[in-house]
This record gives C-alpha cells, sequence and structure tokens, in this order.
C-alpha cells in the first residue's frame, strides 16, 4: 500500500489520537497506510490546525507520563536502580517535549525575538512591624 503524502484530516486525527495514548510517532510511520514521518513534519509545519491538535496530543501523552512514573514509583517488584532509570527517563522526555513538565524556568514578556524583559524600575515598600 503506498504511503499518503496529502494531508488528510482522518490521518491527523488518527497520528494525534495514537500519540495521545503514548505511541512512537517514528514507529507509527513505519506502517502501511500511514504517511512516513517527514510527511508528517512537514504537515505541521504548514498546517497551523494541526499542529495545535498535535501539540495538544503531544500534552495529553506528557499527563500519560506522569501516571506512568506514579506506576513505576510504586511497583515492589522493581529494583530501585531500575526504577530510577525509569522515571528519569520519563521525566528526561517530557521536559523536553513538553514544557508543561519542564524544569526550566520560563519569562514571560519581551517580543517575538525573545529579547529579554525591559527592567524600569523598583518599588520597595517597608513595613512597620505591629
Amino acid at each position: 500500500m503506498a504511503r499518503p503524502s496529502d494531508f488528510t484530516q482522518e490521518i491527523a486525527d488518527t497520528i494525534c489520537e495514537r500519540i495521545a495514548a503514548g505511541e512512537n510517532l517514528r514507529q507509527m510511520c513505519m506502517e502501511d497506510g500511514l504517511p512516513n514521518e517527514r510527511t508528517v513534519y512537514r504537515w505541521l509545519a504548514a498546517n497551523d490546525e494541526f499542529c495545535q491538535q498535535y501539540a495538544r496530543a503531544r500534552k495529553t501523552w506528557a499527563d500519560a507520563q506522569l501516571e506512568e512514573i506514579v506506576e513505576v514509583s510504586k511497583d515492589p517488584t522493581l529494583g530501585a536502580d531500575h526504577k530510577r532509570v525509569q522515571i528519569d527517563t520519563l521525566k528526561w522526555a517530557m521536559g523536553k517535549l513538553n514544557g508543561k513538565y519542564s524544569d526550566k524556568v520560563k519569562h514571560v514578556g519581551g517580543d517575538a525575538d525573545d529579547n529579554p524583559i525591559a527592567f524600569t524600575g523598583l518599588e520597595v515598600t517597608i513595613v512597620e512591624p505591629s
């Protein structure tokens, strides 16, 4: 079966549903009936609505990974070292793919070119103790 190269909402929905469920895009795109990975990235760059849908799917994926971390941490059959490696891997992936769980501090403001926020002054209020 030929791989689709033209965007369809049906294929976009399938991809996003499967991403949200925790599937790997690269492996998914090896299946017949789905576009190759490069095509999906081209669609993301060209289609804002699909890009937003995909971003929501990735956020849902990150929420599912949080649940996985909790399960791994409570699994009595896993050794401490194995738990730590699994949890660290999941946390790293969540932080890289999703700002929601990132440990980076983001400063909001500035302009579209990521220029820093302008400091315009400091106000100090001195409160006398009662």
